[in-house]
């Protein structure tokens, strides 16, 4: 009995996407909309450090929304909070930003820059996008592939 040639191809696309999506190097983690964004980061102190120039930062996001920051030059303090689709980290000495936020695993935060407006971002368009941190929360086990961080 021959193939019906539309369920192999059904079969083959199905296939096809599915070895994509998981092994897609750049974003196989979960892209955090505002409510996770708030309940992983919310209240945790995070290691982690920045990609470009390994600089090591603590940061801790306490859940009345203030922040105190510190890396291996400087040190401050701000607020942070969720605007749109990014989460934001504005301090009273130093530059903040706000940050789209991919959980990479259980205990593994990538954060690529974003707009201060926290527009929505297609998820794809991060795809060509090298994250500028990597962090971990302080109360937990890393769980990140490669670890340079604190």
């Amino acid at each position: 009995m021959p193939f019906p040639i539309k369920s192999i191809a059904n079969s083959l696309l199905i296939v096809g996407l599915f070895c994509t999506a998981s092994s897609t190097g750049a974003l196989a983690g979960e892209f955090l909309g505002p409510e996770r964004l708030k309940a992983e980061l919310g209240g945790f102190t995070i290691k982690g450090y920045y990609t470009a120039d390994r600089v090591n930062f603590v940061e801790v996001y306490k859940s009345d929304g203030i922040i105190a920051y510190k890396d291996d030059i400087k040190a401050d303090a701000g607020q942070w909070f969720v605007r749109g689709q990014a989460f934001c980290t504005f301090y009273d000495k130093i530059n903040g930003g706000c940050w789209y936020v991919v959980k990479r695993s259980d205990n593994c935060f990538e954060f690529y820059s974003a707009p201060h407006t926290g527009a929505a971002i297609p998820r794809s368009e991060l795809d060509s996008r090298k994250p500028q941190a990597l962090a971990a929360r302080d109360s937990d086990k890393v769980t990140c592939e490669i670890w340079l961080g604190a």
